[in-house]
């Protein structure tokens, strides 16, 4: 990517990472060059011919399903069996545990395998990961994406801990993109989320008076 006829190489390239990721002098060329991978992700998104429907859809199968005019003397009534449906099946996709486990040959450390094994169930119940997945299905079922991130939120119970962040598929940007089905095979994404303003200037005490509000808001399907 170039800016004003001067190559930028990305904050990805662990290369330049010391020199685009903490240099004050290049600050505007980076934030430039973020701007310019929202865009084209952005682009990427809205070249699916389902997505300016997206809205419609969620809208349809939260209930609002009445189209055109009605007679003022029919009761506006609906009854919403595409939402019993996809209810019946996230129920069903989500009455699960962990698939997932820990294995090893060595005798050694089959006890700490057991004990992570044991440490998976149950950050899978006091974290309620299966609401999360459900809502990742809802929007998978619904959109035909769906994401969940994975981070560590250090404020999660006693010492903090992982957990799942359900994303409309709208919010996540892909960056050059390959034609495998797997979102790791990208060069990266682009995640974006609602955070206060308040919350940005305590992570950028340094950079406060040029934080302001935006008027982009995130999307959230629930019900």
């Amino acid at each position: 990517m170039s800016i004003e006829g001067q190559a930028l190489s990305s904050p990805l390239d662990p290369d330049t990472n010391e020199s685009i990721g903490l240099s004050y002098e290049n600050e505007a060329a980076a934030l430039r060059w973020v701007h310019a991978a929202i865009r084209e992700g952005e682009a990427i998104l809205r070249s699916d011919p389902s997505y300016e429907k997206m809205d419609k859809t969620i809208d349809y199968v939260l209930g609002n399903q009445a189209a055109g005019k009605r007679p003022s003397y029919l009761p506006d009534v609906v009854i919403n069996r595409v939402k019993k449906a996809l209810k019946s099946h996230v129920s069903a996709l989500t009455d699960l545990r962990p698939l997932f486990a820990y294995k090893t040959y060595n005798e050694a450390y089959k006890t700490h395998a057991d004990l992570l094994n044991q440490l998976t169930v149950l950050w899978w119940v006091n974290t309620f990961a299966d609401l999360d997945v459900g809502d990742a299905l809802r929007y998978s079922l619904t959109l035909a994406t769906g994401y969940l991130v994975i981070d560590y939120d250090p404020n999660l119970g006693r010492y903090g801990d992982v957990r799942l962040i359900p994303k409309d598929p709208r919010d996540v940007l892909p960056y050059r993109p390959s034609r495998d089905r797997s979102v790791q095979s990208w060069q990266g994404v682009i995640i974006r989320e609602a955070v206060s303003l308040n919350a940005l200037k305590a992570l950028y005490p340094d950079k406060a008076p040029l934080l302001d509000k935006t008027q982009h808001v995130i999307r959230k399907f629930s019900g």
